[in-house]
């Protein structure tokens, strides 16, 4: 009499891919841009503005979040003195996309970047990429604010400094409470990363 194995959901691999599917599914109805909490205003901002904006920008764009979420989780900031270079890197990034704004192809490769990021939490990529690709998210994120003026701006920068730190120590304490389930994380994000950069191909 043959006998049949059953599938065993919870190995990491099956739990790998079907996790990633659900998330394909899931994206695939969400929208993936980023959005100004301040979309029907066309400006001038004030500070308090600029500052919820700020702290409300990296969270309303899922691209933005997933990667932030990763940057903890790629256990790059168990040497926690990295995370103001990180943080740093993002702020930095945002300035220079004020200064010389429109760098083609730059919303495209956001998708891109949760696929490095997600190889990089597998350990199969060097984790300091993540300093040019968290400048690379500040350099987009810089956009809703082209024009404003310096009370906003700063407050701008000083709301993504906060959310964005936030959410990297949130990725950080996932790493740590779900470190061997790294595997599902990644599929998480190789998932978004494929729905992402097929809405912007679309778009």
């Amino acid at each position: 009499m043959n006998s049949i194995k059953a599938i065993n959901f919870f190995r990491p691999r099956n739990m790998f891919i079907c996790v990633s599917l659900l998330v394909l599914l899931i994206l695939s109805s969400i929208p993936v841009y980023a959005h100004h909490p301040f979309d029907g205003n066309a400006g001038p901002y004030n500070f308090f503005q600029g500052l919820l904006s700020g702290l409300a920008h990296p969270v309303l764009g899922l691209d933005h979040f997933l990667f932030l979420l990763s940057v903890g989780l790629s256990g790059f900031l168990f040497n926690k003195r990295y995370i103001a270079l990180l943080i740093g890197s993002g702020l930095v990034g945002s300035m220079t996309g004020l200064t010389f704004p429109g760098m083609p192809g730059a919303e495209m490769i956001m998708g891109l970047s949760l696929t490095a990021s997600a190889f990089v939490c597998l350990g199969r990529l060097n984790p300091s990429l993540m300093i040019p690709l968290i400048a690379l998210h500040g350099y987009v994120l810089s956009g809703v604010m082209l024009g404003s003026e310096p009370t906003p701006l700063f407050a701008y920068h000083l709301g993504l400094f906060i959310s964005e730190t936030l959410l990297v120590l949130l990725g950080l304490k996932l790493l740590r409470s779900y470190l061997a389930q790294k595997n599902i994380l990644a599929g998480i994000l190789l998932g978004a990363s494929i729905t992402i950069t097929y809405s912007h191909l679309v778009a």
